[in-house]
């Protein structure tokens, strides 16, 4: 399953933090990550700093904030593999994975079993198939080779471990079925398990030893922990938890971080943003709301809407069925269950096999594949039963006739609402966005808490506002109608604004041509590692000193990372088969774990084996040693391999724009559009732009400030220069904006205009302080050679704010007047 890039922005942050805490405490990796500029920035208000348990201060706890509808499942697959590399050095970890009812623990637990589920196919990629899951009900059937040969997944609620109420899973108590686990331990070590192991274990009252309880077993086999909705483990018992189940690493994933005792319990690693998964087209958004003072009105506003989308659906190419969800009003209110039925099936007229009702009572959903296009179901009735355990991407309409403002099932319902089909957006505009129809008796009232719904999913308040798009009912008689005056662009009255696209010839002697895009330069570029890396390990890079008894120390870059081989499950005991630790096995582990799709493997293998080769004959490390550090070498390796690829990718763009014949190509130009940036955030100041080229002006500045911003002066100069005839903000890193290329990636300059007599103006702002850095040199001479290229047909600038006297406004000026 192809991962979005904010999912795997994550994922490579988690590995950074794991990454790092091999050389520092669990804290103070925390806040290095944290402290890091585009980190911080993500996280604003919910960095509250680091909290831990002082007994649990050795073991790493972070938090993962994802909205609603961002995969955290999938993420969480994956997180298990970056773990066992980087955290807890585990070949195969026990995992205890926390939900937060049994609703989602059945259907986590089936879906994990599921062989063709994505979420196992992750699961099973990673591992090599060597995976075993079990729902908590099945602890008793887990046996020690199952724990000794594959990575195993235990699915469970933490209710099933609070002390108080053992009634039903009996985890601390003793377990025949268990006791083989015990035995094998025993056996292990001698006769007797030492007792730093048995420390934290309940112990039988009447025997020395310890219980041979599935609480115990956790806590000898340290076990990391997954914790799925984490805002809702939030009580002392949890802790006291997690205390006795002693886990390796702790990763919490939740949409809504939150504050106890004014401060955040959870600690916040990285935030991902809902506009990415708009971008990412993983959800429906905007959100069309249309509010009603009647509830018949809104139920009949939401079917003709349904209608409408089926229309549509019926011109792509994907089988698509369009889904409403009614919520009806409780038991002893006026449009419940039964009433809203018997409204749709006289009044409304639709077919009752079209009709399905779920609740507490009646679950006509249950066994019935929704996608399937021979099913008729195309309206769903429910109160609450949908919050959990229920996901339909077919969902388009939520028509709620409850009060939005105080009922908190409306926000689960929506979340059923905004799951894009397939995760990809669709042809018709139409498709890609969500409808809610409400019951509001004052206008605006159910927008603002349509808001606070979205914020309680995830989105920061900006998000929520601008991702809500009112529509007024032409019944809502309480309030006049008022249509907001037409915004007319050159972009919505059809004009064409296509710039041309650099390209270049290949190397390989084709003839061809191919866009100047970063991946195209390097693609092009024939490297070998061995050139930009020498496979030498030196001991200030390094080190592996074997100290007296089992234990050994790794120094890698001089930080200290400790393996403990006493009572804790040793490092030995990953690695039963100790005959197989040979120099071949451990470079072609290293291969397949380092797998590079730009370096042959030819080259890798040879590039890996001259590494061990120097570590273990020249430099005398033990070939044991080696195995037991082995993340650690791997992870210093792959350092290296970035580092040589970097140097690589340096020499390929000097070789692109020494030696590469180019071309300007104007028929298959970069296209500017109507739509291009729908649902980015606004610029919000009080100054009126008159030639942005399309309908709207995207946020300028970000950081600096907006109006007054250095940017924000670039774009009103941009604006009033006289020979421009319109102007655009180029958006940073936008899939739909244009871009240039660098050694080190795509350059997206900050303004494009074109001019009254047809050319194109491309200009990209730089503060001072960064004109003379490598970025800026790198950007400025791919822009000069584009301009040079075009034969007069294309201008670039690098304006700053004062150059040799000039403003940016006389710079551009200056620039446009050069032909």
């Amino acid at each position: 399953m192809q991962l979005k890039s904010y999912q795997q922005n994550t994922l490579n942050v988690i590995r950074a933090f794991f990454e790092t805490c091999a050389g520092a405490s669990p804290r103070d990796a925390y806040y290095s990550i944290v402290a890091k500029p585009e980190v911080a920035e993500r996280l604003g208000k919910i960095h509250r700093g680091y909290t831990q348990v002082p007994e649990l201060a050795n073991t790493p706890k972070i938090c993962l904030k994802v909205p609603t509808g961002g995969g955290k499942t999938i993420l969480a697959a994956h997180s298990i593999k970056i773990a066992a590399e980087t955290g807890i050095s585990k070949e195969n970890p026990v995992v205890l994975w926390f939900v937060p009812t049994e609703t989602i623990r059945k259907q986590t637990a089936e879906a994990l079993k599921n062989a063709m589920h994505p979420y196992r196919e992750v699961l099973n990629e990673q591992f090599d198939g060597k995976i075993a899951i079990f729902d908590i009900d099945e602890k008793s059937t887990i046996r020690p080779a199952d724990i000794n040969e594959k990575t195993c997944i235990i699915i469970s609620t933490i209710q099933s471990f609070v002390k108080k109420d053992t009634s039903k899973y009996n985890v601390y108590k003793d377990d025949e079925n268990l006791e083989d686990h015990f035995r094998a331990l025993i056996a292990k070590h001698n006769g007797k398990i030492p007792s730093s192991a048995v420390a934290g274990m309940e112990m039988r009252e009447t025997e020395n030893r310890p219980k041979y309880s599935f609480a115990n077993l956790l806590h000898y086999h340290k076990p990391l922990m997954i914790i799925d909705e984490a805002h809702k483990v939030l009580t002392e018992l949890s802790v006291e938890t997690q205390i006795r189940l002693n886990p390796s690493a702790i990763i919490e994933w939740t949409a809504t971080p939150r504050l106890k005792d004014g401060a955040l319990y959870n600690n916040v690693l990285y935030s991902v943003r809902a506009d990415e998964l708009k971008k990412e087209e993983m959800i429906k958004l905007p959100i069309v709301l249309v509010e009603h003072t009647g509830w018949e009105n809104a139920v009949q506003a939401a079917v003709a809407r349904l209608a409408e989308l089926e229309k549509i659906c019926a011109k792509e190419n994907e089988y698509i069925r369009p889904l409403l969800l009614f919520q009806a009003q409780n038991k002893n209110q006026e449009v419940n269950v039964t009433a809203l039925k018997k409204h749709l099936l006289e009044i409304i007229d639709i077919p009752e096999n079209e009709i399905k009702i779920v609740t507490g009572e009646q679950k006509e959903l249950d066994d019935i594949n929704i996608f399937n296009p021979s099913e008729k179901t195309r309206y769903i009735i429910t109160v609450d039963a949908l919050k959990e355990g229920w996901d339909c991407s077919f969902a388009y309409v939520l028509c709620s006739l409850a009060n939005i403002k105080s009922d908190t099932t409306v926000e689960q319902l929506l979340g059923r609402v905004m799951r894009l089909p397939n995760a990809k957006s669709l042809k018709n505009p139409a498709l890609n966005k969500a409808y809610a129809y409400v019951i509001s008796q004052k206008f605006g009232e159910a927008a603002a808490a349509l808001t606070e719904k979205l914020i309680e999913k995830g989105f920061d308040s900006d998000d929520a506002k601008f991702n809500i798009i009112v529509e007024h009912p032409e019944l809502f008689d309480a309030v006049p109608q008022i249509t907001p005056a037409a915004i007319t662009s050159p972009a919505s009255s059809g004009e064409l604004w296509i710039i041309p696209r650099l390209k270049f010839e290949s190397r390989h002697g084709s003839g061809e041509f191919y866009f100047a895009e970063s991946e195209n330069i390097f693609s092009e570029f024939d490297w070998n590692i061995a050139d930009y890396s020498t496979p030498r390990l030196e001991p200030q890079e390094f080190n592996v000193e074997e100290l007296p008894g089992k234990n050994f120390i790794i120094d890698i870059d001089g930080k200290n990372l400790k393996y403990s081989l006493s009572a804790d499950e040793d490092a030995y005991y990953h690695f039963s088969e100790v005959e197989n630790w040979t120099a071949a096995n451990l470079v072609l582990w290293l291969d397949k774990t380092l797998k590079q799709e730009d370096i042959p493997q030819t080259q890798m293998v040879e590039w890996l084996r001259k590494h061990i080769e120097y570590l273990t004959e020249i430099r005398g490390i033990h070939l044991t040693a080696l195995f037991l550090a082995k993340y650690a070498l791997r992870t210093k390796l792959a350092g290296k391999i970035d580092d040589a690829r970097k140097k690589a990718k340096i020499e390929s763009f000097d070789l692109f724009k020494r030696e590469t014949r180019k071309m300007i190509d104007f028929e298959n130009g970069f296209e500017f559009k109507d739509g291009m940036y729908d649902g980015e955030k606004p610029y919000t100041g009080m100054f009126k732009f008159n030639k942005h080229f399309l309908s709207f002006v995207p946020e300028i500045g970000g950081g600096d400030g907006g109006d007054g911003g250095e940017e924000f002066q670039c774009a009103q100069a941009l604006d009033a220069e006289p020979q421009i005839q319109y102007w655009l903000r180029n958006i940073a890193r936008h899939p739909a904006s244009f871009r240039l290329a660098t050694s080190s990636g795509n350059f997206y300059p900050d303004f494009a205009a074109k001019l009254k007599d047809g050319r194109t103006l491309i200009v990209e702002y730089k503060g001072g302080h960064l004109l003379n850095n490598q970025d800026t040199k790198e950007k400025a001479l791919i822009g000069n050679i584009w301009e040079k290229e075009s034969h007069g047909k294309i201008l670039f600038i690098m304006c700053v704010k004062s150059k040799n006297g000039f403003s940016v406004a006389e710079q551009i000026k200056e620039k446009i007047a050069k032909i």
